[in-house]
C-alpha cells in the first residue's frame, strides 16, 4: 500500500508545474505624441478699425525744419570823399582807369559827363557829390571808374580809389534806420564792420535810376 501511494505521488508530481509563476503586467499601448499647437492667428481687424493712409500720415511726427544758413554777399570796397563805401560785387561790370569824360550840357551837377564803353554811352557820376560829401578830389593815379550794370542799364562811379573785395554775412549788416538815420543818400543799404573798419553799403540800383 505504501508503495502504491508513493507511486501515485510520484506520477502526480510529474503533471504539476513546479516552475515559479511570474505575473506579466499588462503593458498599455503607447499614447500618441501630443504636439504643441500654435495659437490661432488673430482675426483681421474690421474695416472700420483699420488705420487709413490719411490717418497714419496725420499721426506722423511733424518734420523738423532745416536751418537755413545765413546768406553771404561779396562787396567791392572803395573810397570817396574820405569815407569807405562798398557796392555789391554782383552789380559791378568792371573797374577801369579814368578815361576821357565828355561833359554833357544840362546834366545834373553830380554827372561829370559820359564815356564810350565799347560803343555804349555810359554816364559817369561824381560819387562824393552824389553821396552828399561835397565835390570829389581831382582824378589822381589811384582814381577809378566803377561801372555798374543791372538789367541792361549802366552807370559809372568815379571814386578816389578801390580797396578790396570783402564777404559779409546778412546778419552783420546794420540797417540805416538804426545806424545812420541822417545819411543823405537814398542808395544807402546799411553799414557793416570789417577788419576794424566801418563800411557804408550802397545799393547799385540807386545809382541806375
Amino acid at each position: 500500500m505504501t508503495t502504491e501511494l508513493q507511486l501515485d505521488t510520484y506520477i502526480g508530481s510529474m503533471f504539476v508545474d513546479e516552475s515559479p509563476r511570474t505575473e506579466t503586467a499588462a503593458v498599455a499601448p503607447p499614447s500618441p505624441v501630443q504636439h504643441p499647437t500654435a495659437p490661432p492667428a488673430p482675426a483681421p481687424a474690421p474695416a472700420s478699425h483699420r488705420a487709413s493712409p490719411a490717418r497714419v500720415h496725420a499721426q506722423a511726427p511733424p518734420a523738423v525744419p532745416v536751418a537755413t544758413p545765413p546768406r553771404a554777399k561779396r562787396w567791392l570796397c572803395f573810397e570817396a570823399g574820405g569815407e569807405h563805401f562798398a557796392v555789391e560785387l554782383l552789380k559791378v561790370q568792371e573797374v577801369q582807369r579814368v578815361p576821357a569824360i565828355v561833359p554833357v550840357r544840362g546834366a545834373d551837377a553830380d554827372v561829370l559827363g559820359v564815356i564810350n564803353l565799347r560803343g555804349e554811352i555810359v554816364h559817369v557820376i561824381d560819387t562824393a557829390m552824389r553821396l552828399g560829401l561835397g565835390t570829389s578830389e581831382p582824378a589822381s593815379e589811384g582814381s577809378r571808374v566803377i561801372v555798374l550794370e543791372e538789367s541792361g542799364r549802366h552807370v559809372g562811379l568815379i571814386v578816389h580809389g578801390v580797396a578790396n573785395v570783402v564777404t559779409l554775412q546778412e546778419g552783420a549788416i546794420e540797417r540805416p534806420d538804426i545806424a545812420l538815420r541822417a545819411f543823405p543818400c537814398a542808395a544807402l543799404i546799411g553799414i557793416a564792420r570789417h577788419a576794424q573798419s566801418l563800411i557804408v553799403l550802397l545799393d547799385a540800383t540807386g545809382f541806375l535810376k
